[in-house]
This record gives structure tokens, C-alpha cells and sequence, in this order.
């Protein structure tokens, strides 16, 4: 007579249920220390942006090269770096879900590259400042709108706390 897996096999096929093979193995995650520790940093990080009053910087379709809203916004990023001498700063890059994964990781780092360049202009030491690019991997919005895709073409600064 048949097993029971093989039976518990077919029974699912006629219910379109596709099963999984016997020797496939499925990893859990370990909900480790180090998980709620880079989730604790994580969110000690957005209340530091929020408490310093730093602004996300926008970009128009297709381009890297601020504005003159995101100069602003920028000019007024240094009067933290000013007053916080020993924090240091993580410059997100992103893009809108338009275009390939490997296009956009590039359109969004140079988006985190312009702003840490206006920022060293401005007088920022590179060395407190740091780029990540996350392409279209982590928008701020989910909708299929230009407002939605506006919201995502941005540099998001983060607080790094020695």
C-alpha cells in the first residue's frame, strides 16, 4: 500500500495545491539577539533623524542632481552637524520602482553621492558621512502614482550615534 506522504501527494495535486518534495528543507530564522539588536539600532537611528529635524531630499525622474529645494534642505542638515560634533551621518540613496534593479541601484547611489557631495562642499567632513544605495529595494510608498514615485526618488539621511 501506499505512504502516507504519497497519499498526502496526490491528495494535494487534485486540490492544486502544489506539494514540496520531501528532500527540500525549509530554514526558519532564529529571531536571534542580533536581529532585535540591528532592529533597536534601526529605530534609535529614525528617532535620531526625527529629533535633529533632518529632511529627506528629493529628485526629479531620471536624475541625480539636486535641486534647489534639496540645497535647502541640505543647508539646513549642517546646522545639526554644527551643533552634534560626534555623530555621523548614512546617506540612503533610492529610486522609484520604475526601470531595472541594476539601473536603479546606480541612479541611487549617485543620488546618495550628490548629497554627500553638496554636504562636503558645505563643509562636512567625508569622513563623517556614509553611502548606501538601495535602488528600488526599500520605497517609502507602494502606490503606482507619480506622487507615490516622487516620494521614493530620494536621499534619506540617517544618524549614526558613535
Amino acid at each position: 500500500s501506499p505512504d502516507i506522504s504519497t497519499e498526502l501527494h496526490e491528495k494535494l495535486s487534485r486540490e492544486g495545491i502544489e506539494p514540496i518534495s520531501d528532500l527540500l528543507q525549509i530554514a526558519k530564522a532564529d529571531p536571534s539577539n542580533s536581529h532585535q539588536d540591528q532592529l533597536n539600532r534601526i529605530k534609535k537611528e529614525e528617532l535620531s533623524v526625527s529629533a535633529a529635524g533632518l529632511e529627506d531630499v528629493f529628485f526629479q525622474f531620471d536624475s541625480w542632481t539636486l535641486t534647489q529645494e534639496g540645497k535647502q534642505s541640505l543647508q539646513r542638515t549642517l546646522g545639526w552637524f554644527e551643533q552634534d560634533t560626534s555623530s555621523n551621518l548614512i546617506i540612503e540613496g533610492h529610486a522609484d520602482q520604475r526601470g531595472t534593479q541594476a539601473y536603479n541601484m546606480i541612479l541611487a547611489k549617485k543620488r546618495a553621492v550628490a548629497v554627500q557631495d553638496y554636504l562636503s562642499q558645505l563643509g562636512i567632513e567625508s569622513s563623517r558621512m556614509a553611502v548606501i544605495s538601495y535602488g528600488k529595494d526599500k520605497p517609502f510608498c507602494q502606490d503606482i502614482t507619480e506622487v507615490c514615485y516622487q516620494l521614493n526618488r530620494r536621499g534619506h539621511l540617517l544618524v549614526e550615534n558613535p
